[in-house]
Protein backbone atom coordinates (compact mmCIF):
# COMPACT_ATOMS: atom_id res chain seq x y z
CA UNK A 1 0.00 0.00 0.00
CA UNK A 2 1.38 3.41 -0.88
CA UNK A 3 1.63 6.24 1.63
CA UNK A 4 -0.59 9.12 0.47
CA UNK A 5 2.02 11.74 1.39
CA UNK A 6 4.82 10.13 -0.60
CA UNK A 7 3.82 7.30 -2.99
CA UNK A 8 7.38 5.94 -2.97
CA UNK A 9 7.07 5.02 0.73
CA UNK A 10 5.40 1.67 1.31
CA UNK A 11 3.69 1.56 4.68
CA UNK A 12 0.58 0.30 6.45
CA UNK A 13 -0.03 3.85 7.65
CA UNK A 14 -2.17 6.06 5.46
CA UNK A 15 -2.91 9.60 6.61
CA UNK A 16 -6.35 9.40 4.95
CA UNK A 17 -7.27 6.73 7.49
CA UNK A 18 -6.10 8.78 10.48
CA UNK A 19 -8.79 9.30 13.11
CA UNK A 20 -8.84 10.69 16.61
CA UNK A 21 -8.04 8.02 19.17
CA UNK A 22 -9.58 7.50 22.58
CA UNK A 23 -7.75 9.25 25.38
CA UNK A 24 -4.84 7.65 27.13
CA UNK A 25 -3.12 9.11 30.16
CA UNK A 26 -0.10 8.12 32.17
CA UNK A 27 0.60 8.82 35.82
CA UNK A 28 3.94 7.62 37.16
CA UNK A 29 6.17 8.05 40.15
CA UNK A 30 9.40 9.30 38.62
CA UNK A 31 11.35 8.08 41.67
CA UNK A 32 9.74 4.63 41.50
CA UNK A 33 8.13 4.85 44.94
CA UNK A 34 4.70 3.23 45.18
CA UNK A 35 1.99 5.46 46.56
CA UNK A 36 -1.78 5.48 46.98
CA UNK A 37 -1.62 9.05 45.66
CA UNK A 38 -0.77 7.62 42.22
CA UNK A 39 -4.08 5.75 42.13
CA UNK A 40 -5.99 8.84 43.25
CA UNK A 41 -4.27 10.86 40.50
CA UNK A 42 -5.15 8.15 37.95
CA UNK A 43 -8.78 8.29 39.08
CA UNK A 44 -8.81 12.08 38.62
CA UNK A 45 -7.17 11.77 35.20
CA UNK A 46 -9.72 9.20 34.09
CA UNK A 47 -12.66 11.32 35.29
CA UNK A 48 -11.36 14.37 33.42
CA UNK A 49 -10.97 12.63 30.08
CA UNK A 50 -13.87 13.63 27.87
CA UNK A 51 -13.95 10.31 26.05
CA UNK A 52 -12.75 7.09 27.67
CA UNK A 53 -14.65 4.67 25.49
CA UNK A 54 -17.76 3.95 23.50
CA UNK A 55 -21.14 4.52 25.09
CA UNK A 56 -24.05 2.11 24.80
CA UNK A 57 -27.73 2.75 24.23
CA UNK A 58 -28.40 3.53 27.90
CA UNK A 59 -25.77 6.33 27.85
CA UNK A 60 -24.32 4.95 31.09
CA UNK A 61 -22.51 1.84 29.89
CA UNK A 62 -19.08 2.41 28.40
CA UNK A 63 -16.54 -0.05 27.08
CA UNK A 64 -14.39 0.49 30.13
CA UNK A 65 -11.36 2.23 31.43
CA UNK A 66 -8.68 0.77 33.62
CA UNK A 67 -5.60 1.41 35.64
CA UNK A 68 -2.46 -0.71 35.45
CA UNK A 69 -0.63 -0.78 38.77
CA UNK A 70 1.99 -2.91 40.45
CA UNK A 71 0.92 -5.57 42.92
CA UNK A 72 0.17 -3.88 46.28
CA UNK A 73 1.85 -6.60 48.33
CA UNK A 74 1.26 -5.13 51.81
CA UNK A 75 -2.44 -4.56 51.06
CA UNK A 76 -2.95 -8.09 49.70
CA UNK A 77 -0.92 -9.68 52.50
CA UNK A 78 -3.20 -8.05 55.10
CA UNK A 79 -6.43 -8.85 53.21
CA UNK A 80 -5.50 -12.51 52.69
CA UNK A 81 -4.31 -12.93 56.29
CA UNK A 82 -7.49 -11.33 57.65
CA UNK A 83 -9.97 -13.13 55.37
CA UNK A 84 -8.28 -16.50 54.73
CA UNK A 85 -5.75 -16.88 57.55
CA UNK A 86 -3.03 -17.39 54.94
CA UNK A 87 0.37 -15.70 54.96
CA UNK A 88 1.31 -14.63 51.44
CA UNK A 89 4.90 -15.35 50.45
CA UNK A 90 7.23 -12.37 50.10
CA UNK A 91 6.65 -10.09 47.11
CA UNK A 92 7.80 -11.71 43.89
CA UNK A 93 7.27 -15.25 45.18
CA UNK A 94 3.61 -15.40 44.15
CA UNK A 95 1.47 -14.20 41.27
CA UNK A 96 -2.05 -12.89 41.25
CA UNK A 97 -4.70 -12.20 38.68
CA UNK A 98 -8.34 -11.29 38.43
CA UNK A 99 -10.69 -13.51 36.47
CA UNK A 100 -14.02 -12.29 35.09
CA UNK A 101 -16.31 -15.28 35.42
CA UNK A 102 -19.89 -16.24 34.75
CA UNK A 103 -21.74 -16.15 38.10
CA UNK A 104 -23.47 -19.47 37.32
CA UNK A 105 -20.48 -21.52 36.13
CA UNK A 106 -17.65 -19.91 38.11
CA UNK A 107 -17.01 -22.98 40.26
CA UNK A 108 -16.27 -25.11 37.19
CA UNK A 109 -14.01 -22.36 35.79
CA UNK A 110 -12.11 -22.13 39.09
CA UNK A 111 -11.68 -25.90 39.18
CA UNK A 112 -10.39 -25.90 35.59
CA UNK A 113 -8.00 -23.05 36.41
CA UNK A 114 -6.59 -25.11 39.31
CA UNK A 115 -6.09 -28.10 36.99
CA UNK A 116 -4.28 -25.91 34.43
CA UNK A 117 -2.16 -24.37 37.17
CA UNK A 118 -1.13 -27.82 38.42
CA UNK A 119 -0.27 -28.89 34.87
CA UNK A 120 2.10 -25.89 34.80
CA UNK A 121 3.74 -26.73 38.13
CA UNK A 122 1.82 -24.01 39.98
CA UNK A 123 -0.41 -24.24 43.03
CA UNK A 124 -3.44 -22.09 43.74
CA UNK A 125 -2.87 -20.64 47.17
CA UNK A 126 -6.36 -19.14 47.48
CA UNK A 127 -9.24 -17.35 45.79
CA UNK A 128 -10.57 -13.97 46.89
CA UNK A 129 -13.91 -12.35 46.08
CA UNK A 130 -13.15 -8.93 44.60
CA UNK A 131 -15.27 -6.23 46.22
CA UNK A 132 -17.34 -4.35 43.64
CA UNK A 133 -19.82 -1.48 43.59
CA UNK A 134 -22.24 -1.75 40.70
CA UNK A 135 -24.35 1.23 41.76
CA UNK A 136 -22.71 3.50 39.19
CA UNK A 137 -22.80 1.26 36.12
CA UNK A 138 -25.45 1.35 33.41
CA UNK A 139 -28.28 -1.15 33.10
CA UNK A 140 -26.71 -2.85 30.07
CA UNK A 141 -23.47 -3.44 31.96
CA UNK A 142 -25.30 -4.47 35.12
CA UNK A 143 -27.27 -7.11 33.22
CA UNK A 144 -24.00 -8.72 32.09
CA UNK A 145 -21.81 -8.00 35.10
CA UNK A 146 -19.31 -10.83 35.62
CA UNK A 147 -18.27 -12.31 38.92
CA UNK A 148 -14.77 -11.07 39.70
CA UNK A 149 -12.50 -13.51 41.50
CA UNK A 150 -8.87 -12.94 42.38
CA UNK A 151 -6.50 -15.88 42.39
CA UNK A 152 -3.12 -16.17 44.09
CA UNK A 153 -0.69 -18.79 42.79
CA UNK A 154 2.69 -19.97 43.98
CA UNK A 155 5.27 -22.15 42.24
CA UNK A 156 5.86 -25.76 43.12
CA UNK A 157 9.05 -26.14 45.12
CA UNK A 158 10.99 -27.61 42.23
CA UNK A 159 10.93 -24.61 39.83
CA UNK A 160 13.20 -21.59 39.97
CA UNK A 161 12.18 -17.91 39.86
CA UNK A 162 12.72 -17.50 36.11
CA UNK A 163 10.67 -20.58 35.34
CA UNK A 164 7.92 -19.32 37.67
CA UNK A 165 7.83 -15.98 35.83
CA UNK A 166 7.49 -17.76 32.48
CA UNK A 167 4.66 -19.94 33.72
Amino acid sequence: MANCVDPSIRSLFNVKDEKAACGVGFIVSIDGIASHKLLMNAKTLSARMEHRGACSCDNSTGDGAGVLASIPHQFYAKKIKDSKGIDLPVAGKYATGILFLDPITHIQAEELFEVLAAENELKVLCWRDVPTDSNCIGEVAKSNEPLMKQVFVVPNDDIDDNEFKRK
